[in-house]
């Protein structure tokens, strides 16, 4: 049985090397370019979001007087481990407790 054996350099990672081998060569910013996919369009900015909204809840948490040291360490472990439910979860309690009047709003929202 006369089969045909392909040889690969081994200089070439062995993604490339079959293209290579086929008489064209891709570049490393060819294989990413094609690989961005609809789901890489969707991803990275719904990973830029949560890791934006987790860090400003961090921030937030850290700056509240009304909260005790274990309450803030409960929520800062809510938000790190949950990345979209508990920040969400965090805004909408702090919110709540605007309205509620527990808080008192911040100094930007206040009319002279």
């Amino acid at each position: 049985m006369g089969g045909m054996v392909l040889v690969f350099p081994s200089s070439l990672p062995p993604a490339v090397a079959p293209v290579a081998a086929a008489g064209g060569f891709l570049s490393a910013a060819d294989q990413v370019a094609g690989q961005l996919t609809l789901v890489g369009w969707v991803f990275y900015p719904l990973l830029f979001f949560g890791v934006a909204l987790m860090l400003f809840c961090v921030l937030t948490i850290h700056r509240q007087p009304h909260l005790t040291e274990l309450q803030k360490l409960k929520w800062l472990l809510f938000t790190l481990f949950l990345p979209f439910v508990g920040p969400l979860a965090y805004l909408l309690r702090l919110r709540a407790d605007r309205r509620a009047g527990r808080l008192e709003p911040s100094s930007d929202s206040q009319t002279p």
